[in-house]
């Protein structure tokens, strides 16, 4: 016979003679599903695959309807600079006067979708003078501010030239968790996007909510709400200066 005893969060099994030898003794595991698993190695009569008793995580509806907005074109964007430290990108590099432009013609031709919409922005000077204009235009009340919708981190790479993003993307690919160059890994910017999400989700219900930010947040929030790794985050289209897309999917 098998008898089983939980202590915190352990399982402790204990097995007797009726089993075969190779499984007598005691075992401890520290989650149900192990458990199941080893209940699985000591009856014979079931065949099923224990992975077959598991179903794949459920992902959970949004309740509130996201759009995404990059910033419009910015100071860094024009010196063609990697602008990613708060330091300095909370209160420079700012939109250009065609950054403004591009903003505030997003705002007229999606009025109709963003009507009423609860605008929630990054810090970062680019993406919150962005929120500004767009809720100007839109006549919303003023943007909220939320510094888990900032820019990526890119360590090292601060300053550079905006052509070395190539080189952080390319590893994303491989290992999204990776930090070379002290860059933010790919999975903590989804960690905290998620987490900013599930906090909308639990304060609004049935709202238009704009997020405004940058360029590889948007790509990897698209990413894992369509339920793809953040190493797929380049497969999408690149999201281009004051573009405007619909958040679509679930929450994983």
């Amino acid at each position: 016979m098998i008898g089983a005893r939980a202590r915190g969060n352990v399982v402790t099994i204990s097995a007797v003679s009726r089993i075969p030898s190779a499984f007598q003794g005691r075992a401890e595991y520290t989650d149900l599903a192990t458990l199941d698993r080893a209940f699985y190695l000591l009856q014979p009569g079931d065949r099923r695959p224990p992975e077959s008793r598991y179903p794949e995580p459920v992902s959970i509806p949004l309740r509130n309807t996201y759009f995404g907005l990059r910033h419009g074109e910015s100071e860094a964007n024009v010196a063609g600079l990697i602008a990613s430290d708060p330091a300095t990108a909370r209160a420079g590099f700012g939109l250009s006067d065609r950054g403004r432009s591009q903003v505030q013609a997003t705002a007229v031709l999606q009025r109709a979708a963003l009507g009423g919409a609860v605008v929630v922005t990054s810090d970062f000077a680019r993406a919150r003078q962005s929120a500004e204009l767009a809720a100007q235009v839109l006549e919303l009340s003023p943007p909220r501010v939320d510094t888990r919708l900032r820019e990526r981190w890119f360590g090292e790479l601060e300053g550079e030239p905006s052509t070395r993003y190539d080189e952080v993307w390319a590893l994303d690919r491989d290992d999204p968790a990776h930090s070379e160059f002290g860059v933010e890994a790919a999975k903590a910017v989804v960690a905290r996007l998620l987490s900013l999400l599930r906090d909308l989700e639990a304060e609004l219900e049935g709202a238009t909510v704009l997020l405004v930010s940058h360029g590889d947040p948007l790509q990897l929030l698209a990413t894992a709400l369509a339920g793809r790794p953040p190493s797929a985050h380049r497969e999408l289209e690149p999201w281009q200066p004051a573009e405007l897309r619909r958040l679509e999917g679930a929450l994983p």
